[in-house]
């Protein structure tokens, strides 16, 4: 009886994070909070999409668009949109790779890494807002936990890319 006690407890707790999990997403990805970024950072980043774009290349770059399109999960021709939208506003730039002439590679900008660091540093502003509410053990115990599941989530996602060569 037991067992079954704990495994009924642990699908509630699963179905407990994958609630909040749904929810924070909703949060993050709302036009209200899409524009009270874009009022933060003072930067032509308009969108989630365009977020997450300019932060893989800030992150992985020099990068090709098909890296940071299989990074993010984005279908390559919308990630050629919103790189197309971040050369426009100054924040990328496409340059030729040194060891295969063929392929064209993305960096950011100076002015993209400026819109990249306001981003990370309002990211901070708001994880500050939201867990000051809660004790440090609280935050201490949540920052362990998120490094663990964050690390599980990669080594999952690298998994995966290995598989599909």
């Amino acid at each position: 009886m037991l067992v079954s006690d704990d495994r009924a407890r642990g699908c509630a707790d699963h179905r407990a994070i994958a609630a909040g999990w749904i929810q924070i997403q909703s949060v993050f990805t709302s036009r209200v909070v899409t524009d009270w970024y874009h009022e933060q950072i003072a930067a032509p980043v308009r969108d989630v999409d365009s977020r997450r774009v300019l932060s893989e290349v800030a992150v992985s770059g020099p990068v090709r668009v098909t890296d940071v399109a299989n990074a993010i999960g984005m279908s390559l021709s919308s990630a050629s949109r919103v790189v197309q939208r971040l050369v426009v506003d100054g924040l990328v730039r496409r340059m030729a790779s040194e060891t295969d002439r063929r392929a064209i590679l993305l960096e950011v900008t100076d002015a993209g890494r400026d819109a990249f660091d306001r981003l990370h540093d309002t990211d901070l502003a708001l994880l500050r807002r939201n867990l000051e509410k809660f004790p440090a053990v609280d935050v201490a115990t949540f920052a362990d936990l998120i490094g663990r599941f964050a690390h599980e989530i990669s080594s999952w996602h690298d998994e995966l890319v290995q598989g599909q060569h």
